[in-house]
């Protein structure tokens, strides 16, 4: 592993980090349903972290549109 490739894992570290920091934040701010939403999208970050993931991969797991996730 190169040196470039090493920060280039530890930026997306960080970015996924802030990700589920802020989804952890909405989930105590929200009802049940939207628990289970925000839930169901920090559950697909962990399981496929290591593949190259779209904002309309994450939304369409959770059942929304890319638009309203």
């Amino acid at each position: 592993m190169t040196e470039h490739d090493q920060i280039d894992e530890d930026a997306i570290s960080i970015l996924l980090h802030k990700i589920l920091y802020e989804l952890k934040k909405l989930s105590n701010q929200v009802d049940g349903a939207q628990v289970h939403t925000i839930r169901s999208a920090i559950q697909y970050l962990e399981s496929h972290y290591q593949q190259p993931i779209t904002l309309h991969d994450l939304a369409d797991y959770a059942g929304l549109s890319s638009y309203h996730f």
